[in-house]
């Protein structure tokens, strides 16, 4: 288990959770939840400046999760790369 701090809150959640953004793109919601930034925008906001801290533990498993999510988020950002050097090189 380890502690994370926490950079954003829960939109349709009530009560509305802390997230942290574990890795770039990929949140995990206090209570469990492994969400990837293609859903962020809508799940998410940014939490307000303050001067206490807001952190929460994760899971081991959750840790795991993450990371899955993490590794597939770059494989589809190379993915898409890929694609569009060749849809400009076809023209």
């Amino acid at each position: 288990m380890i502690e994370v701090e926490a950079t954003h809150i829960t939109t349709r959640r009530e009560p509305r959770a802390l997230v942290a953004e574990v890795f770039p793109g990929v949140f995990v919601v206090d209570g469990g939840g492994v969400h990837s930034v293609r859903e962020a925008g809508r799940l998410f906001e940014p939490l307000p400046v303050s001067d206490e801290p807001r952190t929460f533990p994760i899971s081991d498993y959750v840790v795991l999760l993450a990371e899955t999510q993490d590794a597939q988020l770059r494989e589809l950002e190379q993915y898409e790369a890929d694609a569009a050097r060749r849809r400009a090189r076809n023209g």
